[in-house]
């Protein structure tokens, strides 16, 4: 349901900031809020064709030193997909 209301968002002109916000807070739980710049940053690389790219202050820890987060991690565990278009 959360990905179709947000589809729907899309489609009726909702700007994507506020529909980003809106899928972050309202489609995960714990609301994912705290996501939201890097989510931009994300959909804008993918976007661009830059799956691989790293987000900037992402980082999966645990290892030394800490490998990046990319685009694609970010777009796949945020269910960013109807956001990117297609090249």
């Amino acid at each position: 349901m959360g990905r179709i209301a947000a589809e729907g968002m899309i489609e009726a002109g909702v700007d994507f900031e506020t529909a980003l916000h809106w899928h972050l807070t309202s489609n995960h739980y714990p609301p994912a809020g705290y996501m939201f710049e890097p989510c931009k940053t994300a959909i804008a690389l993918a976007n661009e064709g830059k799956w691989d790219n790293p987000i900037p202050g992402l980082t999966h820890g645990g290892t030394n030193p800490a490998l990046p987060v990319t685009a694609q991690e970010v777009v796949e565990a945020f269910h960013l997909d109807f956001w990117i278009e297609e090249n």
